[in-house]
């Protein structure tokens, strides 16, 4: 146990992907690492949380293996079978959408509108994530696909999966306040479209009143 801890701690502090690392308002350090499209992984405390793994994306056979994994819908480029058999362990709590538990054979459901406390560090919420867009609705149907709201240390993560321009904060409850609404974005390489789409999400988010 303390060699697998202390090997996890090497590969983060040595990752080859951009992060962000903030603290909860409970003050512990939450590291996202962003390894594409919807790819991440979370560290927090001394644990590791897996979303979307996919292995053209990463190596997961060196990547450090998962506590708890998250599969938001089953789409090849959010879920990959090779991915997930090389990032789970005895323990790891698999959780995806229905369809995705179907395809893994193995994992928990969590539907939208579904909360989970899986862990004692973490609450978890099922979200929709669909398209709007006229003629692409059938890729992402209403009520089939997660996006995922993580608390950990009190403080609110946000996974969208995939989903349409628009929908993207206020449905939740995220507006621009220290205590309810961050927005994660890699410190060390900025971007102006980054910026960009910060400030629209904030602009998006002061819309709507939240639940």
């Amino acid at each position: 146990m303390l060699l697998c801890c202390l090997l996890c701690v090497t590969w983060i502090q040595a990752s080859p992907f951009e992060k962000d690392s903030f603290k909860t308002k409970e003050g512990y350090e939450l590291s996202i690492h962003f390894i594409k499209h919807g790819t991440l992984m979370l560290t927090y405390r001394d644990a590791v949380i897996q979303i979307d793994p996919v292995s053209s994306y990463a190596d997961y056979s060196k990547l450090p293996k998962a506590d708890i994994l998250l599969i938001t819908h089953e789409h090849g480029d959010h879920l990959d079978k090779k991915a997930v058999d090389q990032t789970v362990k005895e323990g790891t709590v698999l959780i995806a959408n229905e369809s995705s538990v179907k395809i893994l054979d193995k994992g928990s459901v969590m539907k939208n509108g579904d909360k989970l406390i899986p862990t004692d560090y973490l609450t978890l919420e099922a979200v929709p994530a669909y398209n709007t867009t006229a003629g692409r609705e059938m890729y992402h149907p209403k009520h089939r696909d997660n996006g995922y709201i993580l608390t950990l240390g009190g403080t609110r993560i946000y996974v969208a999966g995939d989903i349409a321009s628009g929908r993207l904060a206020a449905p939740y409850g995220f507006v621009p306040t220290p205590a309810r609404f961050h927005f994660v974005a890699p410190q060390t390489s900025p971007r102006p479209v980054v910026s960009a789409f910060r400030d629209w999400l904030i602009k998006q988010a002061a819309v709507y009143s939240p639940l």
